[in-house]
């Protein structure tokens, strides 16, 4: 299943879907917690691309010593961590800033190191894809973008104002982790059907309490700003 043709084009687009949410759910959270949103976006989209780029280089060496299936398991894993954990540490990280300008100045270097280990773990993404499906390059780059397009217009059109920042990071994160549970090698399909039901379940949970969630988890990432 996992090397099927159709079912790698539908990994593309939803790997490449959840990595731009998480960079825009940071965006965003940066331009509550600092000002300058034009700034921000900017700098965050220039980050996530160059680090796409240091991630796809870096595959080259770690293919050599991991299984490509393994390794690809291990960066979603990473991916999923990072996108739903890394607003809160980053808010908490201004939270706290303030006294000595070195301190400032760390908190904002560690934040926007999230936004850089994002796009490098994403950077192994498409490499990990084409290994998968040979010869089928062109069709996973035209997904990947799809994805990318998507992504660009759910955050602001439907997850930032249905959602809100928070509960867009957590229901990104699900689906990362939907995509987690299709990948994994040497599982049972009925642990992989329930897996998926239990995240659909979580989703739809997210859906029907997103008042609810918005305001806890807004609290939280608001506690960020000066």
């Amino acid at each position: 299943m996992t090397d099927s043709p159709r079912f790698v084009y539908g990994l593309s687009f939803i790997l490449a879907f959840c990595s731009l949410t998480y960079e825009l759910v940071f965006a965003q959270v940066l331009s509550v917690c600092l000002g300058g949103t034009k700034y921000q976006y900017l700098l965050t989209i220039s980050l996530f691309t160059c680090a796409l780029g240091a991630g796809s280089l870096y595959f080259g060496v770690l293919k050599k010593r991991v299984p490509t299936k393994l390794l690809f398991l291990n960066v979603e894993i990473f991916l999923t961590f990072l996108g739903f954990t890394g607003p809160f540490i980053i808010t908490w990280l201004l939270r706290i800033s303030d006294g000595p300008v070195f301190y400032e100045h760390l908190s904002k270097a560690i934040s926007y190191l999230f936004i850089f280990l994002i796009g490098f773990f994403s950077g192994f993404e498409l490499p990990c894809l084409f290994s998968m499906a040979e010869n089928k390059e062109g069709k996973i780059l035209a997904f990947d973008y799809m994805g990318m397009l998507g992504a660009s217009l759910f955050f602001p059109l439907i997850g930032l104002p249905l959602l809100g920042t928070a509960g867009t990071a957590l229901a990104t994160s699900n689906i990362n982790l939907m995509a987690i549970v299709l990948i994994r090698p040497s599982q049972s399909v009925l642990a992989r059907n329930l897996l998926l039901i239990l995240n659909l379940f979580i989703f739809g949970l997210i859906l029907f309490f997103r008042e609810e969630l918005n305001h806890l988890l807004s609290s939280i990432y608001l506690m960020g700003v000066k």
